[in-house]
């Protein structure tokens, strides 16, 4: 945590931490384990997920692959929270689904499940 805002003092040790990744991706722990950093590197960090695939990529090609494809999950996973945050508070303001269901991309499906969540909150 203490180099949580040294961007280029943690990119310069991925080389260390990584030495040995491509023995470690051959299986589901260190799969896990790659995940993990990613997921920390994401959300903690300020370091461009460009950057990070760039020294990935010098490191080990399985390495960059299985980053990326993190990364594009939660990516993709903060896009739909965000469509969902989105959907809640255009419910408060009473707007019809079509329009909700247009504006987030969200199904009908998922729109009502939150008008469920957004009930609950609501009585609770």
């Amino acid at each position: 945590m203490k180099n949580i805002f040294n961007e280029q003092k943690i990119l310069n040790e991925l080389t260390d931490i990584f030495a040995n990744i491509n023995t470690l991706l051959q299986d589901e722990q260190g799969n896990t384990f790659l995940e993990t950093i990613t997921t920390y590197l994401y959300y903690k960090t300020n370091i461009k997920i460009q950057k990070i695939a760039e020294k990935m990529k010098t490191i080990s090609p399985q390495a960059e692959k299985t980053f990326i494809s993190t990364a594009e999950r939660l990516i993709m996973q903060g896009n739909k929270e965000g469509m969902e945050k989105v959907a809640f508070s255009m419910l408060k303001e009473n707007f019809d689904d079509k329009i909700i269901i247009k504006v987030t991309s969200l199904s009908q499906e998922r729109l009502d499940y939150l008008k469920t969540l957004d009930e609950y909150i609501i009585n609770y």
